[in-house]
């Protein structure tokens, strides 16, 4: 508790400083009526793909036509932003969450820490804000501080839980002036729960399906692809949900000598001795390291199989229309993020889950409330037996049938 109690003050000290010091030059910019309303989603890629689409919903309102948008936004999904949702939004900031309000760790890191933190603040405490909206439902608290500092006229956020709250602390009735109702069930799917939001927000009914990405959008890639091709991606964000490199190998082998299909491997880790033995076989591109997450899209696109762990490019490659998928999930935040809904349709899509939640999820409430505050199972229990009798389903047969 005391520690959790120094951290906050000490964030709230960063965040009253750095106000401070662009607040006597901007002072006069504060002054009268504003039109902006800034969206704040400093999270991760597939939260924004799970709520990108309700930005044109906000922008085009009749509440706030005419309003000038700005998207305060983790880096990590600048460029998929910039290019697909530039119409929506006047002005990007984008953070990196993992250096703003850091504690801990060596002085060097705490210096580039602060100085991110007071270059990012710079920006966001230079204007006054009709608006402020924070559509998260498992808020951190460091942008609660943010939040508590900006000037606004509306701060608005959804109903949520304390899942990444230090100690269960909120900061609800300090910060927002409206806290948005929604269902706060366990396992309510993100996508559903962003609509309610929206919905409750404007007082009027949305009826948005499901989140999608305009292939019209993106670039043609720049390199030659396979006429036919399945994409593998071994990335994620926390290694707890990283399916072992040796098992995709099997799978990777499976493809290419079975079927006779070329295999593109999509990531950012560097995959060492992965690669130095796979890429001697035939029917590999390998774009590791060598696309952006807009070209990304753009090679998901056109995949006729993506493979790969619950992540955000899982995300992108649904929001794209892929029809097939293979999605290997360790259950955290069960109903959530996975399996996706069957009201979204998402086709030949199977998620599959270690045996030990196969061996509850006949009752699903009971599954949603045991993940639901991010616990999980061991995802190297999934062998790569089960995943080669999907592959082989999913690229010998039409079955629509999702399996766990």
């Amino acid at each position: 508790m005391v520690k959790m109690i120094k951290g906050l003050i000490k964030n709230t000290i960063i965040c009253f400083l750095s106000f401070l010091v662009w607040s006597e030059r901007n002072i006069t910019k504060l002054k009268g009526v504003s039109n902006i309303v800034l969206i704040l989603r400093p999270d991760n890629i597939g939260d924004y793909i799970l709520f990108r689409n309700f930005i044109k919903v906000l922008k085009e309102s009749s509440q706030y036509k005419g309003y000038i948008f700005w998207l305060a936004g983790n880096i990590v999904f600048s460029n998929l932003a910039e290019s697909l949702d530039r119409q929506y939004i006047d002005r990007f900031i984008w953070m990196k969450p993992e250096k703003y309000l850091l504690r801990g760790g060596n002085s060097l890191i705490n210096i580039i820490s602060i100085l991110h933190t007071i270059k990012i603040n710079s920006i966001l405490y230079s204007k006054k804000y009709h608006t402020l909206i924070y559509p998260v439902y498992s808020r951190i608290s460091k942008y609660d501080i943010l939040c508590l500092g900006l000037l606004a006229l509306n701060k608005i956020t959804m109903k949520g839980d304390n899942a990444n709250k230090e100690n269960n602390t909120d900061l609800y009735n300090e910060v927002y002036s409206n806290i948005v109702p929604v269902n706060t069930e366990p396992g309510i799917f993100e996508f559903y729960r962003n609509r309610e939001f929206i919905s409750n927000l404007l007082h009027e009914d949305n009826q948005l399906a499901k989140p999608f990405i305009e292939k019209m959008m993106l670039p043609k890639p720049k390199i030659t692809l396979p006429e036919q091709y399945v994409v593998i991606h071994m990335d994620a964000s926390d290694i707890i949900k990283e399916w072992p490199e040796e098992y995709f190998k099997q799978i990777t082998l499976h493809i290419i000598q079975k079927y006779n299909l070329s295999v593109v491997l999509l990531g950012l880790k560097d995959r060492g001795d992965y690669f130095t033995e796979i890429m001697a076989f035939e029917g590999i591109t390998n774009l590791y390291n060598k696309t952006n997450l807009l070209e990304a899209a753009a090679i998901l696109s056109k995949a006729i199989l993506f493979i790969g762990n619950d992540s955000g490019l899982f995300h992108i490659a649904a929001a794209t229309g892929v029809n097939k998928g293979i999605i290997l999930c360790n259950g955290q935040h069960y109903g959530r993020f996975v399996p996706y809904p069957d009201s979204l349709s998402t086709n030949n899509f199977y998620f599959l889950f270690p045996p030990v939640i196969k061996d509850i999820q006949k009752n699903q409430s009971d599954i949603k409330a045991k993940y639901a505050d991010g616990s999980y199972e061991n995802i190297t229990t999934i062998k790569p037996e089960k995943i080669l009798k999907f592959i082989d389903n999913i690229l010998t047969s039409q079955s629509k049938e999702n399996s766990f």
